[in-house]
């Protein structure tokens, strides 16, 4: 009897690390998008008094 050939091409505990670096791109977009969002939106109208 013949048992079942595995055609991957990289073994499956390589996804650990391009999970992380996934992450990592993820919550730096994210910062990115809120300090955007502080910088032009938020900074002026508490600069002028809008807001506090």
């Amino acid at each position: 009897m013949k048992t079942a050939k595995s055609y991957r091409i990289h073994p499956g505990n390589r996804k650990a690390p391009v999970m992380l670096d996934q992450t990592v791109w993820l919550a730096a977009l994210t910062l990115l998008v809120i300090g955007y969002i502080m910088l032009y939106f938020i900074y002026p109208m508490f600069s002028k008094g809008l807001l506090f």
